[in-house]
């Protein structure tokens, strides 16, 4: 299995785990302190484990990472709170579905911004999702 596979499977795993927990964490804590722990100790695993990589990176990709990773973080934090509100009220058998439909638009945004291609498994997938969303509701 060569490397952006592994990622991939490591990728599929953890939001696996991280769906479950959410769900659990919907019915069980409060959201925004449920979510303020997760993110905090997320920064904290991460600074912790790259620190000594940080102090490589020079003074333009430093600055680009603090602006990006702060735009990402923010509209991440929010996006979990939203999602823990929703599963407070709804059944993740039809959250879960809904929200995977965000990668179908982030998939059509590469296309049209990044100008990438979908080759015709690619595009029966992106088909076979969006069906799949509506099918389960």
């Amino acid at each position: 299995m060569n490397a952006g596979k592994k990622y991939l499977a490591m990728a599929f795993v953890t939001i696996v785990i991280s769906s479950f927990f959410l769900k659990e964490g919907a019915m069980n804590a409060e959201p925004l302190m449920f979510a303020t722990i997760a993110y905090g100790i997320g920064t904290v695993v991460a600074y912790l484990a790259h620190r000594r990589d940080i102090r490589s990176v020079d003074e333009k990709h430093r600055g680009n990472s603090l602006k990006f990773g702060t735009v990402i973080g923010v509209a991440n934090f929010f996006g979990v709170y939203l999602i823990l509100k929703a599963l407070e009220t709804g059944p993740g058998t039809v959250i879960f579905p809904v929200l995977s439909l965000s990668l179908a638009v982030i998939a059509l945004v590469s296309i049209a911004a990044f100008k990438e291609r979908l080759n015709a498994k690619g595009k029966l997938g992106l088909m076979l999702a969006l069906l799949s969303v509506l099918l389960l509701q």
